[in-house]
């Protein structure tokens, strides 16, 4: 097509390009460690399952704080993922 050829300024064709966002990257990210890692220890939820049966299990309320504050800075830390 000659009008094709003289927009491109060549005979060379026109090409697109991509560009990902960080946030696109880190997902990417995110799901190759995913998909390495096993959905879940089955051992261990047995054993956990038998602990709650006997009412043994605790919950450690300052762990689970510090996990999840650990990971909301995690998520909103500059440059997270790059």
């Amino acid at each position: 097509d000659p009008a094709a050829t003289s927009r491109t300024g060549g005979s060379a064709p026109a090409t697109d390009a991509v560009s990902l966002t960080p946030q696109s990257r880190q997902l990417r990210e995110v799901e190759s460690k995913l998909s390495e890692t096993p959905a879940f220890d089955s051992a261990r939820v047995a054993e956990l399952r038998k602990a709650i049966e006997r009412g043994e299990y605790r919950v450690d309320s300052r762990r689970v704080a510090g996990k999840l504050l650990e990971f909301e800075r995690d998520l909103s830390a500059p440059g997270a993922g790059d």
